[in-house]
């Protein structure tokens, strides 16, 4: 009776803990999301916005953005929608992509319980939590958060269809799964692995009720990425951009694992004692094959990552480490699992000093937001709206969401691009106008337009990505 009621006690008390831990997650991205919303936004989330304002039909919102971007187009349709109906300030369209977010941390609790216990869902919640990588994609208008989101929820329900057999959990599969391919293309990888494991575990399931919905799942499946195919915007510019394709193959090989695993934890520990603690974890899952949920883990980190760098080498040239955030989520189940085994009566303790340690880490985390201050440069320039200026840009879109913002319209704006740039045509502007601004010029970046500055021109740097020309 005594340990009955003990126990009891014990539950209720480790119950109320892991709210509490929750709550006080759920409170921490809460006030990241308010601290954080209003910083500037850069190229790809212009690119967003622009290509999915309410003016735009529907049509055009596919041709336009999906058919042009190296992503499927559900993020960009559902952003339309979204604008269509809300204000498309940066606070708001921020608060959209965060709604992808927050509800990832409870599907990730409620996937890890289901695949272990509360102990190794409210470590993993942490983990996730408190990585400066998830949070650097948690407020960004791309398609990440979406992405991260669909990857969670259709494993857990993939995993409940196993251990339940119920067919609405199958349906549900199906159609996350879909979802998730229709959002980012190492989403139909992930889809296909997922089938593939379905197939393995529960080959009973392909019966002739359910053939019908397993061949309609496989043709809506392959259908987009058949249609998109030919006008892929990484398959157009393959071999262009990206340092993983200025590389030779032998250099390919490591760059993802490379890149990834540092990446994977936080800037709290040595980088090289974050890979072997990583490293250990897969061993301890690869060689614990009690659980058939390792085994699970296990097979969907490695299965993507690898037939996605053997992908890599024919058709993409855009092989950015982001595109793995749908890893992040099992890598800290591993080791959420490896912690929970190893800490036995300890866990609680660890669990308490992992959050007390995260929580002194914030004021140093390392958070990559990819703006380019394009906010801040044009707030800049509107001080110059007494004087002739004239403001060129590579890419006109990268401002034009904030020159209507703040209502900026006394000076021309053009769009230019730096192989159509001469010298002569420079030494025109110079005469009409008091200021000729560059905002991010690219052509400062490649050096066989340089010369179009060397000979006559000086370049000033104002602040990044603000420029000020005027003759030497």
């Amino acid at each position: 009776m005594y340990k009955k009621i003990l126990n009891k006690f014990n539950k209720l008390t480790e119950d109320n803990f892991i709210k509490v831990i929750f709550l006080l997650l759920i409170l921490f991205l809460i006030l990241f999301f308010i601290y954080n919303c209003d910083i500037s936004l850069w190229a790809d989330e212009f690119f967003s916005i622009e290509r999915t304002k309410k003016n735009i039909s529907f049509f055009n919102v596919i041709l336009n953005s999906s058919l042009l971007d190296s992503w499927p187009p559900l993020f960009y349709i559902l952003l339309h929608c979204f604008q269509l109906l809300f204000d498309n300030s940066e606070i708001i369209l921020r608060g959209f992509v965060f709604i992808f977010s927050i509800s990832s941390l409870f599907i990730l609790y409620s996937f890890t319980k289901l695949l272990y216990s509360k102990k190794e869902a409210i470590l993993t919640c942490i983990l996730f939590t408190f990585s400066p990588y998830i949070l650097s994609y948690s407020i960004e208008i791309r398609g990440y958060s979406l992405f991260l989101l669909l990857s969670i929820l259709s494993s857990q329900l993939l995993i409940l269809f196993i251990k339940k057999e119920k067919n609405s959990y199958l349906f549900l599969f199906f159609l996350f799964s879909l979802l998730l391919s229709l959002t980012h293309y190492f989403g139909l990888i992930l889809t296909l692995f997922q089938f593939l494991y379905l197939l393995f575990e529960k080959h009973n399931a392909f019966n002739r009720k359910n053939i019908f919905l397993f061949i309609l799942f496989l043709v809506l499946l392959l259908i987009y990425p058949a249609i998109h195919f030919n006008n892929l915007y990484f398959k157009n510019e393959i071999f262009k951009h990206n340092a993983i394709f200025a590389s030779t193959i032998i250099n390919r090989n490591t760059f993802i694992l490379k890149e990834l695993f540092p990446q994977m934890l936080f800037n709290i520990i040595n980088i090289k004692i974050e890979i072997l603690f990583i490293f250990i974890s897969i061993l301890f899952l690869f060689y614990n094959k009690k659980n058939k949920s390792n085994q699970f883990i296990l097979f969907f980190i490695f299965a993507p990552l690898l037939s996605v760098n053997l992908f890599a080498y024919f058709f993409m040239s855009f092989l950015h480490v982001r595109y793995f955030i749908f890893l992040f989520p099992l890598v800290y189940i591993m080791i959420s699992h490896f912690i929970a085994a190893i800490s036995k009566n300890y866990f609680y303790v660890i669990l308490f000093v992992l959050l007390l340690l995260f929580c002194l880490n914030i004021p140093k985390m390392n958070i990559n937001f990819s703006s380019h201050n394009d906010k801040e440069n044009i707030l800049l320039l509107k001080n110059f709206s007494k004087d002739k200026i004239i403001v060129l840009h590579s890419k006109l879109y990268f401002v034009n969401y904030y020159l209507d913002k703040y209502n900026i319209k006394n000076y021309p704006i053009n769009d230019i691009i730096p192989k159509d740039f001469k010298t002569d045509e420079i030494c025109d502007l110079i005469k009409e106008y008091k200021y000729i601004f560059f905002i991010y010029p690219f052509m400062q970046e490649d050096q066989k337009y340089n010369y179009l500055f060397e000979e006559k021109f000086k370049m000033i740097e104002i602040t990044p990505k603000l420029y000020c020309l005027s003759e030497k």
